[in-house]
C-alpha cells in the first residue's frame, strides 16, 4: 500500500522534467555560489538564524505540548490548540493586506509581543480566559515562520535558497532539542509539583524566549530603519 504512493510521485517527476523553471533571484542577480555561502556568515543572517531558534520553539513547542501542559487546568485543553490553529489559518489566509500594512521587521516585533502576552495569559489564567489566551497567542505566532523566511528573502537575498533552507532547518532542530529538554524538565517538576503547577512552570519558563525576541527584533527593526532612512 505504501508503494502505491510511488506511482503519482513518478508521474510528477516526469511532468516536472519537461518543465522550464525560472532562475532563482540569486541567479538572476548573478550572485555566485561562493558569494552565496559567504553571505551566510553575514552578522545579520547569523542573528536572524538565532532568532529563528526562538520563534520556531515558541510556536511549535507550545502547539504540540499544550494539551499535556494544560489538561489539568481546563477540561477542554485541546480546544486551546484548535483556537490557536484556527487563528493561524485565518490569519495566513488574509496575509496579503496584513503584509502591505506592516513592514517585515515591524511584523516580527508585533508577533513577539503578542506571543509573549499570550503565553503569559496561558500560564497565569484559568477558565474561559485560557481560550482568550489561545486567541492572543495565535495572533502572535501566525506570521512568525513565514515572516522569518520572508526577512531572509527581502534583506539577505544573496543567501539564496540555501539561506531560507538553513534558517528553516535551524528552527526545526531547535524545536526537537527544546522538546527533549523541556520533556525532562516537566518530568522532574511532576515529582514535586501538581500537574497544574508543572504545566504552568513549563509555560512560564518558555515565556523567556519571546521576551528575548522582543529585544532582538526591536534592535533589528531600528537597524533596518536607520540603514534605509
Amino acid at each position: 500500500m505504501m508503494a502505491v504512493m510511488l506511482l503519482p510521485t513518478i508521474w510528477y517527476a516526469l511532468q516536472m522534467e519537461r518543465m522550464e523553471f525560472p532562475v532563482t533571484e540569486r541567479v538572476a542577480n548573478k550572485v555566485s555560489d561562493s558569494d552565496m555561502y559567504k553571505a551566510l556568515l553575514n552578522p545579520l543572517y547569523i542573528i536572524i538564524t538565532i532568532a529563528m531558534l526562538g520563534t520556531a520553539t515558541s510556536e511549535l513547542f507550545i502547539n504540540q505540548y499544550v494539551d499535556v501542559l494544560l489538561k489539568s487546568v481546563s477540561d477542554n485543553a485541546i480546544l486551546i490548540l484548535l483556537i490557536t490553529s484556527g487563528v493561524m489559518t485565518f490569519g495566513r489566509g488574509i496575509a496579503a493586506p496584513v503584509v502591505e500594512r506592516f513592514s517585515t521587521t515591524g511584523m516580527l516585533l508585533f508577533s513577539a509581543l503578542f506571543t509573549t502576552i499570550g503565553l503569559y495569559m496561558m500560564g497565569t489564567m484559568d477558565g474561559s480566559m485560557l481560550f482568550v489566551s489561545a486567541f492572543v497567542f495565535g495572533i502572535g505566532v501566525t506570521y512568525f515562520w513565514p515572516t522569518m523566511i520572508g526577512f531572509v528573502a527581502t534583506y539577505l537575498p544573496s543567501t539564496g535558497a540555501v539561506g531560507m533552507a538553513v534558517i528553516g532547518a535551524a528552527g526545526m532542530f531547535a524545536v526537537s532539542i527544546y522538546m527533549q529538554f523541556m520533556g525532562g524538565f516537566y518530568d522532574e517538576l511532576m515529582v514535586g509539583l501538581s500537574e497544574v503547577e508543572a504545566g504552568r512552570k513549563v509555560i512560564m519558563t518558555t515565556l523567556y524566549i519571546p521576551v528575548a525576541l522582543i529585544a532582538i527584533f526591536a534592535g533589528i527593526h531600528l537597524h533596518i530603519r536607520r540603514k534605509h532612512s
